[in-house]
């Protein structure tokens, strides 16, 4: 009995082909989620409207810089604040998206039939990734306002 015991406890300790990963590796693997990510059809529309809000920007000439030998100005200070802001709120957008698309794979794991419950899950999550969209649509009108008007 004893034996069993433990030879079964060797057996789960041992990793595939001995190999445990670094905490670099670890990092790395985490890339592998972006891939996931770049299959997906809501990822690369949030790209594009990031580029095109950087190309709008552009067009209308939207910036707070003033004169480099005044980067103490409060121009300054505005435009690392609202560029620093956009980028939070567009990272925010793209972890929710993640988790988004995260919550999408495991219920179509869990089961690919109808399911009221599996439903209302996805479309939650989805609510979730909208929430964000609106309030960085909200803070980048806000700042073309600023700007145009």
């Amino acid at each position: 009995m004893k034996e069993t015991i433990k030879k079964s406890t060797n057996k789960n300790n041992i990793k595939k082909n001995n190999y445990t990963p670094t905490y670099f590796h670890r990092f790395l693997h985490t890339f592998n989620g972006l891939k996931v990510l770049w299959k997906e059809v809501n990822f690369k529309i949030e790209l594009l409207i990031l580029a095109s809000l950087i190309g709008l920007g552009l067009y209308f000439n939207i910036n707070y810089s003033g004169p480099i030998r005044n980067w103490y100005s409060s121009d300054w200070l505005q435009f690392f604040i609202l560029t620093g802001v956009l980028g939070i709120f567009w990272l925010l957008l793209v972890a929710a998206e993640s988790f988004n698309t995260a919550i999408e794979l495991l219920t179509d794991l869990i089961s690919n039939e109808q399911n009221e419950t599996i439903r209302k899950i996805k479309d939650l999550s989805a609510l979730g990734v909208l929430f964000i969209a609106i309030a960085l649509v909200i803070f980048i009108a806000f700042v073309f306002w600023l700007q145009i008007a």
